[in-house]
C-alpha cells in the first residue's frame, strides 16, 4: 500500500496528460482515488481528487448540460466531442 501511494503523491501528474475519455477518467481514475481516500483516510488521495475533478470541469460547460466526451487535462486544454460520433455526446 505504501509504496503505491508513494508513487500517487511523488508521481501522479495530471497537468502532463493529453485527450482523455470524460466518462473512464470519471469512473475509473477519479473513483479509484475517491475510492482509496475512503479506506485510508490518506489526504494524498484526496488531493490528487481534487486536482483531477477540477481539471475535468472544463467537460461540462456546455450550454445543455450533457458533457463533452473528450477533454484535455493540461493546463489551459479544451474539451470536446470527436468527430468519430460526428461531434455529438454519446450517452
Amino acid at each position: 500500500f505504501w509504496e503505491a501511494r508513494d508513487w500517487v503523491k511523488d508521481n501522479l501528474d495530471f497537468s502532463k496528460v493529453g485527450t482523455i475519455s470524460v466518462f473512464e477518467t470519471t469512473i475509473r481514475n477519479l473513483g479509484g482515488l475517491l475510492s482509496a481516500y475512503d479506506l485510508s483516510h490518506d489526504a494524498v488521495f484526496l488531493e490528487k481528487a481534487d486536482d483531477l475533478g477540477k481539471r475535468l470541469m472544463k467537460a461540462f460547460g456546455t450550454p445543455h448540460g450533457v458533457p463533452f466526451g473528450e477533454t484535455e487535462l493540461f493546463d489551459d486544454g479544451q474539451s470536446y466531442n470527436t468527430g468519430w460520433h460526428s461531434n455529438t455526446a454519446i450517452l
